[in-house]
């Protein structure tokens, strides 16, 4: 780091690593459930990682996949992470890691609602109108907000004007065999 100071992949790298060794001083188990002698230890770790992050961000505020990494943080550390993820979505709108991120994190298990998952989908459906994958993240992630009747899905769409056109043609037919 000391040949590129400004270099945020490096700072990116270290944020990295040392999240994923306090993974393994915090256990299999929740953050919530770290046992007491490990508590401490994994905290410090955290710090020094969501610090090493903040420095990669500062240096490169316009790469959205730090803030995707920040979610992570904010989760664990009982923030309030919506608001990132909203800035990522600006910075970044096109990234199926961010949604698949959020809608991990969105998830009852982790203090999220149905609201909450509701608008990661609408986010992504808004600023992906053409891909099918936010349909298919939504169904993957967050199966309890997919409605009955998914008009979003193309075989759905499809069905539906089938069904019309054929209620259509009998219709038609019901009236041609009336005259």
């Amino acid at each position: 780091m000391r040949r590129w100071p400004n270099y945020y992949r490096a700072w990116w790298g270290l944020s990295y690593s040392l999240r994923s060794y306090a993974g393994l001083v915090r256990g299999a188990g929740y953050a919530r459930n770290i046992p007491a002698a490990q508590k401490d230890r994994y905290h410090e770790i955290m710090v020094a990682a969501e610090a090493c992050l903040s420095e990669a961000m500062r240096r490169h505020p316009a790469q959205g996949a730090l803030y995707v990494n920040r979610i992570a943080f904010e989760v664990e550390s009982g923030r309030e992470w919506m608001s990132t993820f909203r800035l990522a979505a600006q910075i970044d709108p096109h990234s199926r890691r961010l949604y698949q991120t959020a809608f991990n994190y969105g998830r009852p298990q982790w203090g999220g609602t149905k609201d909450t998952l509701r608008e990661i989908y609408a986010t992504a459906k808004s600023n992906n109108p053409d891909a099918d994958w936010p349909r298919q993240l939504r169904d993957a992630w967050a199966p309890e907000i997919k409605p009955l009747i998914d008009l979003d899905n193309p075989w759905t769409l499809a069905g539906l004007a089938i069904i019309a056109l054929l209620l259509a043609l009998t219709g038609w037919r019901y009236w041609r065999g009336r005259q």
